[in-house]
């Protein structure tokens, strides 16, 4: 191990000879980004793969993709479908009770029954709970506004509409 004066070097200590040093002196990296396309949004490895951040200190720390998002991202998507649940269960309720759907594609949806609007309900939550997922790390407008933040203010207007609905099942 190489030493400077009477302690070690930390990058040879922990980390081991670099990369010239590992190969006789000689330099094998090119100098150039041997990748050919930025990381895409959707991969084999989305939910399953490793990274949860930048991989380097000098890569951008906005706008990336992660492989597994964190606990905060997750927190949210699971918010957004569990009221988009809540909601749809209120809607269907008060439609009994002789209210009406205010949004045109639901009310249009909600002609072909309950069991298709639920679906359809569902199926656009998923699919956008899943652009959260996917986008939780993304701006714009840096360093303030971020999809992340758009995303708790839209979550805290729909539990607004939740609890709106509740007061008028009363």
């Amino acid at each position: 191990m190489e030493e400077v004066g009477k302690y070690q070097s930390l990058s040879t200590a922990t980390l081991g000879p670099s990369a010239p040093e590992a190969h006789g002196g000689e330099e094998r990296r090119s100098g150039r980004d041997r990748r050919s396309r930025p990381t895409p949004m959707l991969s084999r490895y989305t939910f399953r793969g490793r990274r949860r951040g930048p991989r380097r200190a000098d890569d951008p720390q906005w706008n990336y993709y992660v492989d597994r998002p964190d606990r905060q991202a997750w927190a949210m998507a699971v918010a957004l479908f569990v009221l988009s649940a809540c909601d749809a269960l209120f809607t269907l309720f008060l439609l009994d009770r002789g209210a009406h759907e205010m949004n045109p594609f639901m009310r249009h949806i909600l002609g072909y029954g309950h069991g298709p609007f639920l679906f359809v309900k569902y199926g656009l939550t998923f699919f956008g709970a899943l652009m959260l997922l996917l986008h939780a790390n993304y701006y714009l407008y840096r360093p303030w506004l971020s999809v992340r933040r758009i995303a708790g203010v839209l979550l805290f207007f729909y539990l607004w509409l939740v609890v709106y609905e509740v007061f008028l099942t009363l």
